[in-house]
């Protein structure tokens, strides 16, 4: 059954004609066949419609977006430089290396002191032949090591702080340099060693890679026989009295740090003590 409808649609008639078909064979009336089928059309019409708008609308967003990065980025290309700023420095900042690990602070540096003054500190000299042969012995045996050799011209230009109390010393000239070294190894670490401490053919690196500081003993001066000459440096050894002949440490090192100021403050008491008039006798 066929339905003529002109003012209808190609759509809508053929609903209808798939409608009356079906009608036919249910036996409903036409009208409601028709008007059941008219319907469905509609709603299905609609759904249509809305997802192709909603499809619209977001290809539209997106490209609307896509617009806005590009511009972005083509202003920001565009932008003349700051003032004072060019393409070389921006290059050049791109190429500076990284900046290196800080050095470990808790190892001894290989570094070697020696001091050699003279009372007040006034004058130019230099270290003695004895004195030297002992440093030029160490420095056969340290050829990698920085030697540092401590007269009075280079203690005035280093430790400027310190020459108005050490110049207050009239004797011994050991109190100077007591105070010396422990400003040395707290300023840049190292070992000390006296001008008396001669080499006995062996390196001090084993020693700066066992310990993060050592010094020697000055009492007992030899080790039990049950015990090494290692074991004098380990926590349970017999040492009653260390000496401050051979000391290494690393720069800042705390007890070191305490016995300078320590040091420091027990020599303006002792400067200051008028009977002393500026000397100290060390008894045995």
């Amino acid at each position: 059954v066929v339905v003529h409808d002109s003012s209808s649609s190609s759509s809508s008639r053929a609903a209808a004609v798939i409608g009356a078909t079906i009608g036919a064979a249910t036996g409903a009336p036409r009208s409601i066949r028709r008007t059941t089928t008219t319907s469905t059309t509609t709603t299905t019409s609609t759904t249509s419609l809305w997802r192709t708008r909603v499809w619209i609308f977001l290809l539209v967003a997106i490209a609307i977006l896509q617009l806005q990065r590009t511009s972005l980025f083509l202003s920001r290309n565009s932008s003349p430089p700051e003032e004072g700023d060019d393409d070389d420095d921006e290059e050049e900042d791109l190429q500076q290396p990284q900046q290196q690990q800080p050095q470990d602070t808790t190892m001894i540096p290989p570094i070697l002191h020696f001091i050699y003054v003279s009372q007040n500190l006034s004058e130019t000299n230099e270290f003695s032949p004895q004195a030297q042969a002992t440093v030029d012995g160490w420095r056969q045996l340290h050829p990698d090591y920085t030697i540092y050799q401590w007269s009075n011209d280079n203690v005035r230009s280093t430790f400027p702080e310190l020459v108005p109390l050490l110049s207050q010393i009239r004797s011994p000239r050991s109190w100077v340099a007591n105070l010396l070294r422990y400003a040395a190894l707290v300023k840049f670490g190292g070992i000390y060693l006296d001008t008396d401490v001669v080499s006995l053919e062996k390196r001090l690196e084993p020693l700066r890679w066992q310990f993060t500081n050592f010094t020697v003993c000055e009492s007992p001066r030899s080790p039990p026989p049950s015990r090494s000459q290692l074991a004098m440096l380990l926590p349970q050894n017999n040492c009653t009295s260390v000496c401050n002949a051979v000391i290494a440490a690393p720069p800042n090192n705390i007890a070191l740090r305490d016995t300078l100021e320590a040091s420091l403050i027990k020599t303006r008491q002792v400067l200051q003590d008028p009977e002393m008039d500026g000397q100290y006798t060390v008894h045995w």
